[in-house]
């Protein structure tokens, strides 16, 4: 797997030579070319490119994922690899047998990650002392399976204390723009890193609906979004709508954003292969205390963000 992003704002054409991404870019412009090897994703926002079927055969042996965006320039479509792992029969076989009690562990182990990391953006930010310490309150009360809805609950005031009392999640706004379009660029990468591990992304730990074919993606990406809302912080005298493109490339450059894992950094990136494959060995072996989940911190490895 690779640990190069491509962010494609304009071509006329993208095709494979010599085991490497060529990016035409029409007359009188320079084209480029990257080697299959070093990439892991591709993010084309023009409408008019020309993609080859050999170039998508190619991402797909090199387990390279590639995601088109609509008009709104949010991520609407996926390419990802098809029988990427040769124990994909025996994974399958194993996430269908996985106790509801397993799973309810397991996202447990989610969520208090998930509210931890919106405790320290917290920190990093307004430092909302108040807001600050009933997310710690909610964080020691989620149970098995969170059956009380304490992400929820820590959800809405963690919202409010960071972007306004008048915030709406899911209002036509800039920011909710924002964090949607950085949301799906982690779960594009989940989605991709899930296939090539050769797992069933329809079968969720928590998510379960028929309609979402990424249930699973959608459930490992939670302990990551607070990277995308700690950007969205940071750059809300910037946010317009449509987005920029400079505030898109800022959300796209997230994968390579620093996280703690087990108390070593990673690249976001390379974070999401390790938890997909904590999950893997989860399904082996059932032992929760071997699930490390990422840990935000403050770097600068997206230039401050």
């Amino acid at each position: 797997m690779g640990f190069r992003q491509i962010y494609i704002k304009e071509a006329k054409k993208l095709s494979t030579s010599d085991n490497c991404l060529d990016i035409i870019k029409g007359e009188g412009k320079t084209d480029v070319s990257f080697p299959l090897e070093d990439l892991d994703l591709i993010f084309v926002e023009d409408p008019n490119v020309v993609v080859t079927s050999r170039l998508l055969s190619q991402l797909s042996k090199y387990g390279i994922s590639m995601i088109f965006c609509g008009p709104n320039y949010l991520p609407a479509t996926i390419t990802v690899p098809m029988n990427g792992h040769y124990l994909q029969s025996s994974l399958l076989d194993l996430q269908l047998k996985l106790l509801p009690s397993k799973k309810n562990k397991f996202w447990e182990t989610i969520i208090k990650a998930k509210i931890n990391n919106q405790m320290k953006v917290l920190e990093n930010t307004n430092n909302d002392v108040e807001t600050f310490l009933r997310l710690k309150e909610y964080c020691s009360q989620v149970k098995f399976g969170d059956e009380k809805n304490m992400e929820g609950q820590a959800a809405k005031e963690y919202f409010k204390a960071l972007f306004g009392s008048d915030f709406i999640r899911f209002s036509d706004t800039a920011i909710s723009s924002a964090l949607n379009y950085g949301y799906s660029i982690l779960t594009g990468a989940i989605i991709r890193t899930v296939a090539f591990a050769g797992l069933n992304d329809n079968l969720g730990i928590w998510h379960h609906s028929s309609q979402n074919a990424n249930n699973l993606s959608c459930d490992l990406v939670e302990p990551f979004r607070p990277i995308v809302d700690y950007c969205v912080y940071n750059n809300l005298n910037s946010l317009t709508l449509p987005l920029s493109m400079e505030i898109r490339k800022k959300l796209v450059n997230l994968l390579n954003y620093y996280v703690l894992v087990d108390g070593k950094k990673y690249q976001v990136s390379y974070a999401i292969s390790l938890l997909v494959n904590d999950y893997v060995n989860y399904l082996k072996d059932g032992d929760i205390e071997h699930v490390k989940m990422p840990s935000f911190f403050v770097n600068d490895a997206t230039n401050g963000l």
